[in-house]
């Protein structure tokens, strides 16, 4: 993948390796924190590529005006500054038209955070965060959020994703709105849109998510008369793709409103028998979650960055019999897996898939996906 800014943009901090060297270092930097954290790997782990870019469908930048001039992009590799960038051969063709059309007209803000994505019907969005007191004098000019406005109808700002619209010829913040600004896919190649904001996380793109979808396919194959519980659902990116494998799903997410909006997207899903959205905090000990794990075959964990940690100590009310059969375990931040997966096999789990999946190319980072199976 040829980029102008190779060496010193840190969005792709192992661009000046060859792809080669980067699935090398990628493959032995897993295989040594698992081997130094004492967790048993089966002989095969695969690694699917994704040398050719072009795979993002939303892009996190940075704006800074300083000396009467803009900067727009990302940090440099030493985080020291932003390095203004004209184009990304990391964004998909529709997101890069969309950041070259976004940055034609910038704002005179000292500073911001800026999110563009192509949602799963091909709108264009943008999340803008910034002090409130450039929030304000935004509003109170107008110019610039008008043309903003013209440009797209979809525009979040604050913590708070509060919507811009207009009312009786002045633009206001309003409600927070949901809609369609992501997708997954499923099991027989459909797609399942799903409902968040446009500032809400998500995968960072389609097509590695669609690939994604099928390792997982093809790690649990049909689920038909088998029951899944998964944990820290979020938007239901993982929850639609179980049901769709036909098993009895129990999506469980803590946050209220992941679980409005999964229950939203719910309501055009073809197989809404076989998904139940639960509110539950998977991360403290309770009846109901002891109840949930004794009876499902598989349970399902994408957690954040900082793993499962506490969450774990559900399982230790569980004999090794009550545990499911098998565990999914999704994580892009390789300390905690490793940390999480110690943890695991010392409950009576082995490891026997292990995917890296190239979301991030060019970076040091990456997608693990893992399936645990019972000893027993």
């Amino acid at each position: 993948m040829n980029c102008r800014y190779a060496g010193r943009c840190g969005a792709c901090d192992k661009i000046e390796l060859s792809y080669e060297d980067q699935v090398s270092e990628k493959r032995e930097t897993f295989m040594n924190k698992f081997s130094s954290s004492d967790v048993q790997l089966p002989s095969e782990i695969t690694f699917t590529e994704f040398a050719e870019g072009r795979t993002r469908d939303r892009a996190d930048l940075s704006l800074r005006f300083e000396n009467d001039e803009f900067k727009f992009g990302f940090f440099t590799k030493d985080r020291s500054e932003i390095l203004d960038i004209k184009n990304c051969p990391q964004m998909s063709e529709d997101l890069e038209k969309w950041f070259l059309e976004f940055r034609e007209d910038l704002p005179k803000v000292e500073k911001m955070s800026v999110r563009l994505r192509i949602g799963a019907n091909s709108e264009k969005g943008v999340w803008l965060d910034l002090a409130n007191i450039e929030i304000k004098n935004l509003l109170d000019e107008e110019k610039w959020l008008r043309g903003l406005m013209e440009k797209t109808e979809f525009i979040e700002i604050g913590q708070r994703r509060k919507r811009l619209i207009e009312k009786d010829g002045v633009l206001k913040l309003g409600d927070s709105q949901a809609s369609d600004w992501f997708k997954t896919r499923l099991a027989d190649g459909q797609w399942q849109n799903l409902k968040m904001n446009i500032g809400s996380f998500s995968q960072p793109g389609y097509k590695t998510n669609a690939k994604m979808s099928e390792i997982i396919c093809s790690f649990l194959g049909e689920g038909k008369n088998q029951k899944a519980l998964e944990l820290c659902s979020g938007s239901g990116n993982l929850s639609f793709l179980l049901a769709s494998l036909g098993f009895d799903c129990i999506s469980t997410e803590l946050d209220k409103n992941c679980m409005m909006n999964a229950e939203e997207s719910r309501k055009s899903f073809f197989a809404k028998e076989k998904l139940q959205f639960k509110r539950l905090n998977a991360h403290k000990k309770s009846e109901e979650l002891n109840q949930l794990l004794k009876e499902v075959d598989l349970l399902v964990v994408d957690p954040p960055r900082s793993g499962l940690r506490s969450g774990l100590e559900v399982f230790e009310d569980l004999a090794e019999e009550e545990l499911p059969d098998r565990l999914l375990y999704i994580s892009c931040f390789l300390e905690s897996l490793a940390e999480d997966s110690k943890k695991i096999q010392d409950m009576g789990y082995r490891i026997t898939k292990v995917n890296l999946l190239d979301q991030f190319p060019h970076s040091s980072h990456c997608e693990y996906i893992l399936l645990f199976e019972t000893k027993h």
